[in-house]
């Protein structure tokens, strides 16, 4: 009655190579942001482009992957504010804003997450009413062709 449709692979079970390169790719990314920030110094503020790797953790790799990218993003970036030699009048400071750094990365990396867990709820939902659409019309088509014929033995 319906036609098949390919079914996506669950959320939880990507593949190996899948996991690798999105991790190396993210890797790279945080890499090359911590280096650009390292090198235009404390001045400029690259605040936003750590955001990049944690939301392609959040994005194709899960909860947990997205915490640690978080986590390496809040690292990196204490060391990037470390190496600069940006002084602080208490050193306190820096800690305070890696750890808000921290909690921007995760809150980002996870409203990634869950918007990408609710568009696939949606897409899947989608086809469940497609299917059912399609099979609610091949009933009443037959609905149809069977009143026709009862129409012409009456």
């Amino acid at each position: 009655m319906t036609t098949t449709q390919a079914h996506p692979q669950p959320p939880d079970q990507r593949s190996p190579p899948q996991v690798l390169k999105v991790s190396l790719a993210s890797l790279l990314c945080l890499a090359t942001v911590s280096y650009i920030d390292y090198v235009t110094g404390y001045e400029f503020l690259f605040f936003v482009f750590y955001f990049i790797p944690v939301g392609l953790c959040g994005w194709y790799l899960g909860r947990l992957a997205t915490l640690n990218m978080a986590l390496f993003s809040g690292v990196s970036w204490f060391f990037v504010d470390l190496f600069s030699d940006h002084h602080y009048p208490h050193e306190v400071i820096r800690y305070w804003n890696s750890f808000i750094c921290f909690l921007a990365f995760a809150i980002i990396g996870y409203a990634a997450y869950y918007l990408k867990q609710s568009r696939d709820k949606q897409r899947q939902a989608r086809r469940e009413l497609e299917r059912a659409l399609a099979e609610l019309q091949d009933s009443t088509r037959e609905i149809r062709n069977l009143q026709s014929q009862l129409q012409v033995v009456c």
